[in-house]
């Protein structure tokens, strides 16, 4: 049992049905406040007394990183929510479950549910008679015909008992996913209160989703959408005939937007903007074609806009001069995240910074990925005192030198991440400030004391130097150093300067041995996540079992391991959730199915 101070609850992490239930007979009812566990028969852990004010997840997670709990089912009283993950199997019954608590749900996420047939779906959502939100996602690499094309959702049988579960509705998610405009029509004419949409895969052709179908939508209910979200993936058919439809809706004010510029044009646009003071968050994705004029136009008009979000192709920008009037902004993002060529680049005769003049103490969130140009001295010294407030900081794949890094150093002092990945022209020089030889102060990293995640994937030129050399760095929580030439020189001076590390990946780094780990294990009493895949060495299992108590995921891609060594890795330390070793994924669930079916067998 582990305890977190800040929720002064206790938590039951990944026990398998028999052991759970032995362990909540014994517990008095005030003490069972927060119940995790691994396991697919939700039906029997139907009891009053173990689920009052009780949250459940079942943690199946295919791309197991962070969020440990990513893909489950939660029923606490605060949060009511409730996730199916893609190995859940809705062949079993879970009806008892389902008629006791689904009451209780408000949000549920059918996330990569492969199993999920239409029939299935409609099953399930008839429990759930307080739902105010629903999400449907697939895979982004394939479109997932969860429903199938031909299929009648709404029928004179379902369309009663559908309405009732969907009159609360306010948020409804079909992302990646196929629907037909048919299924999406149907659908929505049942959720009367429907104030935020999230759609994609809309296309000129008649059997998807269209963006007629869309316009249609939004205009039946243009006095209460707040929230458009017409995601990136195929979206081709988000066009200029949608936007001056929708710019002929006089009581339609949203607050975000999400869309595609492949199709559209700056006119239409523009026409669609001007009748939209209110927005606050845009996303445009594939916006090679969009000019610097219209961007302008965003930062003079929109003045509210907390969010703006330019991805996938930015245009030749007179540095950031079109930020002047955005007071308010919380977030800007000015990212290419495709692996060709980027087209994020500023114009050839502005500055980085040319236009900022005065500060803008609201932003939060500042990334400027994939810059084909370095950003200058004088351009950082501008943004480190119109900045000042920054706390999230990205540059990745940027040209960036080691003369600037000093300078971000000492301005963006509130900073808690910064992520440097592939920035491979910085050394160590640049982290610890020793090329500056004009003055007794200087300004290593170490001078960002609340600094709580760092990523410097393929910073090939950063050796052991940066680490001994530092400061400690007592508020640092993540720290990735993939494909970094580390050693166990390095590696000692990280485990004594960050003692607060909980996730710490060191995937592909050459010098990484035993000794490394021995010294991850013995200091890090607090890691929770060790990434040693593909280090060419040969794990010593006994390290990770007998010291990190703690540790919830552990990937050693690569590293051989019998399956004795699994049983006891899992023995000793109760809270792994997931170990990846060679190809082979194993979940604390299945491992402890699979020992109760041996030892009964």
């Amino acid at each position: 049992m582990d305890l977190e101070p800040e929720k002064n609850v206790s938590l039951l992490l990944n026990l398998p049905n028999e052991l759970l239930l032995c362990i909540l007979e014994q517990l008095p009812i005030k003490d069972i406040l927060e119940v995790r566990a691994t396991c697919t028969q939700l039906f029997e852990l139907c009891n009053e007394r173990f689920m009052s004010n009780t949250t459940l997840h079942i943690n199946y997670c295919r791309f197991p990183t962070d969020i440990l709990t990513d893909f489950g089912i939660s029923i606490p009283r605060t949060i009511n929510s409730l996730r199916f993950g893609e190995q859940v199997d809705f062949e079993r019954g879970h009806e008892e479950f389902l008629m006791q608590f689904g009451k209780e749900i408000q949000t549920i996420t059918f996330y990569e549910c492969k199993n999920l047939s239409d029939k299935e779906f409609l099953y399930l959502i008839k429990f759930f008679p307080d739902l105010k939100e629903l999400e449907i996602k697939a895979h982004f690499l394939s479109v997932d015909e969860i429903f199938g094309r031909n299929i009648k959702l709404v029928d004179d049988d379902n369309r009663e008992d559908l309405r009732r579960v969907f009159k609360k509705l306010r948020k409804f998610s079909t992302e990646c996913c196929y629907v037909s405009p048919q299924q999406f029509n149907d659908l929505v004419e049942l959720m009367p209160a429907l104030e935020a949409i999230k759609v994609s895969y809309i296309s000129t052709f008649e059997s998807c989703l269209t963006p007629r179908t869309i316009s249609s939508f939004v205009r039946s209910r243009e006095r209460q959408l707040r929230f458009l979200e017409c995601g990136d993936s195929a979206s081709d058919g988000i066009d200029d005939k949608f936007f001056y439809e929708l710019s002929q809706l006089t009581d339609l004010q949203l607050k975000k937007i999400t869309f595609s510029m492949k199709s559209v044009h700056e006119d239409a646009l523009k026409a669609f903007l001007n009748t939209q003071s209110d927005l606050e968050i845009i996303e445009m994705f594939h916006s090679w074609k969009m000019s610097e004029e219209i961007v302008q136009y965003i930062g003079e008009n929109l003045f509210n806009l907390k969010v703006l979000a330019l991805k996938n192709g930015v245009p030749r920008l007179k540095g950031l001069s079109f930020m002047r009037e955005l007071k308010h902004l919380n977030e800007l993002y000015l990212i290419d995240n495709r692996d060709v060529m980027s087209t994020f680049k500023f114009h050839d005769d502005f500055h980085v910074a040319y236009g900022i003049e005065e500060k803008f103490p609201l932003l939060r969130k500042l990334h400027l990925d994939n810059m084909i140009r370095g950003i200058c001295i004088d351009c950082w010294e501008k943004l480190g005192l119109a900045f000042p407030n920054l706390t999230h900081l990205s540059l990745y794949r940027n040209k960036i030198e080691d003369n600037c890094l000093p300078i971000i150093f000492k301005h963006f002092t509130h900073l808690k991440s910064l992520n440097l990945n592939r920035c491979n022209q910085i050394t160590d020089n640049g982290m610890l400030d020793l090329l500056n030889t004009s003055s007794n102060v200087r300004f290593p990293l170490s001078n960002l004391k609340k600094l709580q995640i760092l990523q410097l994937k393929r910073c090939s030129n950063i050796t052991d130097k940066t680490f001994t050399e530092l400061s400690p760095m007592l508020n640092l929580r993540e720290l990735d150093l993939s494909e970094v030439d580390v050693s166990e020189t390095g590696i000692e001076s990280i485990v004594n300067k960050f003692p607060k590390l909980e996730h710490l990946t060191l995937n592909e780094c050459p010098k990484i041995n035993n000794n490394c780990l021995k010294h991850i294990c013995e200091k890090l009493r607090r890691l929770k996540y060790l990434n040693v895949s593909r280090t060419r060495f040969v794990l010593n299992w006994n390290l990770v079992s007998n010291n990190c108590q703690y540790l919830q995921i552990l990937e050693a891609e690569g590293c051989a391991v019998r399956c004795k060594q699994i049983y006891e890795l899992f023995e000793k330390v109760p809270s792994l959730l997931y170990l990846k070793c060679s190809t082979l994924g194993i979940r604390r669930f299945e491992h402890m199915r699979d020992k109760i079916f041996y030892e009964q067998k």
